[in-house]
């Protein structure tokens, strides 16, 4: 990474300013279902009925039935509809909306190769015009925190990337990998404090851990440390990953002795699953990406049985979407199919806690978010089930995962702020066409590109 840095514009700053406490108080009225995203002692999603929500600087002030809509600068109708928590995304890459498709009939190793690692100079333009069409698509599906795995190949990428996230109105984790990085702490530092300028956003340090990478880990274990922050790595995701000796080189850097989340966790035998238990990591499930990736099945109700917090993720470009419905019906279809059983974990309702109020455990971030109840920020979503996919059916939870697409999300609200309403996604400073066309160039660059060198196994992550 060059040792220049971004700087926050005017906008960008702004920006910040407004998601500081969005002062409009709001009433959302008549709702027919609430699924508050808190458990039952069954595990299940709890459920109200005929229930309003007073919001008001951004936060939920009270819930229960007739509340007076006198105080509300706004009222919202919600006769007929579902208003539940906001799905919480843990684990993505946004700028790789720009290699969505790309190296679709390739494992993983081969696509790293062909589409992602390769897109080591994208500019800071090229950054931040893909992650946001990226949170746009986001917004649409009803995610309202992601965690955004920056791969920082370069100074744009990583400063583009955030300024697009503190534009979004979305509640963000942005994560920093060191890569090809001379000055790693100084540029860990300067991109913190950048986000902890954004009321909306948190920071972790990202890492993939490898033998060949031992060094590299145990500087970032340091700096994980000293800046009191999270590490965020990728893990157990290849049947491969086992010849990096993974599980060796974090024990040996003293990755488990920090607060942790992992993704994919795939190929984890007991031992390794009690080091997780140990060390109370957090993991992020993949379904879609490990599918189309041909990685593997992850042991969900073995690791949920060990004790440990499971969120879901879609993981950028080989999730080729952002619709958080696909992700929640594939998760519980997997595991149907692997264990051929329909009682194995999650079902159809419980995966609705999984994508909302254990995805925000997963980030740390429970305390703000994922469930709705009062002091909680109003990070919500309205669902009208009024249409051909979801108005007639048996269960009221259930058919979220089960019969939903973005098309039912009718309303976005981040910290009380609305980002999509009406169906349709509101959209600041530049055109969607503005976007999609920055974009396209971008993918044109991309696809001019010949491979070279193949990328093989151990050196993928090599900086």
């Amino acid at each position: 990474m060059k040792k220049t840095y971004g700087k926050l514009t005017a906008l960008t700053l702004g920006l910040l300013l407004s998601n500081t406490a969005f002062s409009q108080s709001v009433l959302i009225k008549n709702i027919q279902t609430l699924i508050t995203g808190q458990p039952t002692a069954d595990r299940k999603a709890e459920v109200l009925h005929n229930q309003d929500i007073f919001i008001e600087d951004g936060k939920i002030k009270a819930i229960g039935s007739n509340l007076n809509s006198g105080a509300a600068d706004k009222v919202i109708d919600a006769t007929g509809k579902i208003v539940q928590p906001g799905f919480v995304d843990t684990h993505d890459h946004l700028w790789q909306v720009t290699i969505r498709g790309c190296g679709n009939n390739q494992e993983l190793f081969d696509w790293l190769s062909d589409c992602d690692i390769v897109q080591q100079d994208i500019t800071h333009e090229e950054g931040f015009a893909a992650v946001r069409l990226a949170t746009y698509d986001l917004i649409n599906t009803g995610i309202t925190t992601v965690m955004d795995w920056n791969h920082s190949f370069s100074d744009g990428q990583a400063y583009g990337g955030l300024e697009a996230l503190q534009q979004s109105g979305l509640r963000y984790v942005f994560g920093f990998y060191p890569n090809n990085n001379t000055d790693l702490e100084t540029n860990a530092y300067k991109i913190k404090a950048m986000v902890d300028e954004d009321p909306l956003g948190s920071f972790m340090i990202c890492g993939h851990p490898a033998n060949l990478l031992k060094n590299s880990m145990a500087d970032l274990v340091q700096l994980s440390r000293k800046m009191d922050v999270p590490l965020n790595f990728h893990y157990a995701e290849s049947a491969l990953d086992k010849k990096h000796e993974q599980t060796k080189t974090m024990l040996e850097t003293e990755v488990f002795s920090r607060p942790l989340i992992l993704n994919h966790v795939i190929h984890v035998d007991d031992d390794e699953i009690k080091n997780m238990v140990d060390s109370k990591a957090r993991i992020s499930h993949n379904p879609l990406s490990n599918m189309r990736l041909a990685t593997g099945i992850m042991p969900l109700e073995k690791l949920s049985n060990a004790g440990l917090v499971i969120g879901l993720g879609l993981d950028g470009g080989t999730n080729d979407s952002a619709d958080f419905f696909s992700l929640m019906k594939t998760t519980v279809g997997l595991q149907r199919a692997l264990h051929e059983s329909a009682l194995i974990y999650p079902n159809y309702n419980e995966v609705v806690l999984l994508a909302t109020s254990e995805g925000a455990k997963v980030l740390g971030l429970n305390q703000l978010t994922g469930t709705l109840e009062k002091g909680k920020a109003a990070d919500l979503i309205i669902i009208d089930p009024r249409s051909t996919n979801m108005a007639v059916n048996f269960d009221e939870v259930a058919q979220i995962p089960m019969n939903a697409t973005p098309a039912n999300v009718e309303l976005v609200m981040v910290q009380g702020k609305i980002l999509k309403e009406d169906g349709k996604i509101i959209y600041t400073n530049e055109s969607l066409d503005e976007l999609i066309a920055k974009n396209k160039m971008t993918v044109d660059r991309f696809k001019s590109r010949t491979i070279k060198n193949k990328v093989k196994e151990l050196d993928v992550f090599t900086p």
